[in-house]
């Protein structure tokens, strides 16, 4: 499992207001898991995979933070940390190992954050 968007849902609690609920954790692996272990496909989507989950390598919770990292990255400026030629997996794959990430304050000037969110 890996985070993006379509797996994060905001509902309405009587009692505690809005809470955020984390879908989908492992669904398709469990329900796919014969023929991921045979073909060693993945199902992802490019922009919030790691580059280590694009090379095929299972880094459990440390590629769902690296997830989380890109969409957070994404509420606060309306974009992805990476702009790509393409949006096929050679693209994805390419950006993440030849391009830094961009810079939250460079795409949005507008976003006030710490330094420390920056690094």
């Amino acid at each position: 499992m890996y985070m993006k968007p379509a797996n994060i849902i905001v509902i309405l609690d009587p009692i505690l207001g809005q809470l955020v609920k984390i879908l989908d954790f492992g669904i398709t692996k469990f329900l796919n898991s014969s023929t991921l272990l045979k073909t060693k496909r993945f199902y992802v989507t490019l922009p919030y995979c790691s580059l280590e989950k694009l090379e095929g390598v299972d880094l459990g919770s440390r590629s769902d933070i690296y997830s989380l990292a890109v969409m957070m990255f994404e509420m606060l400026t309306g974009q992805k940390p990476w702009q790509t030629e393409t949006e096929c997996f050679a693209g994805w794959y390419k950006a993440h190992l030849f391009e830094k990430p961009r810079v939250i304050a460079r795409v949005n000037r507008y976003v006030q954050n710490p330094q420390q969110l920056n690094n």
